[in-house]
């Protein structure tokens, strides 16, 4: 459960939305000891949980793809890096 924000004087600025019935309600499971307890308290007041998973057949091309983001941001950093000190040095 997520910790509640204090509200602000102007609940306009403090909300996305200034009208009542799209304001942030209480959480009733807020401060319970174990997370089954808050579990069993979330789904008593009508809450579900979903857990979404990617098929097995795009494991490699979303490896592929973070190693490809890792791999240009290192070398963009070794790039400055070098550019930095040879200039330092000039």
């Amino acid at each position: 459960m997520v910790p509640r924000r204090p509200r602000r004087a102007n609940p306009t600025t403090s909300d996305k939305c200034a009208h009542p019935r799209h304001r942030r309600r209480s959480n009733p499971c807020d401060g319970l000891a174990s997370r089954a307890t808050a579990e069993a308290c979330a789904i008593e007041h009508g809450y579900r949980f979903v857990d979404t998973y990617q098929p097995l057949t795009r494991f490699w091309p979303f490896q592929l793809i973070e190693s490809g983001i890792f791999v240009g941001l290192s070398i963009t950093v070794l790039a400055v890096a070098v550019w930095w000190i040879l200039r330092r040095t000039a």
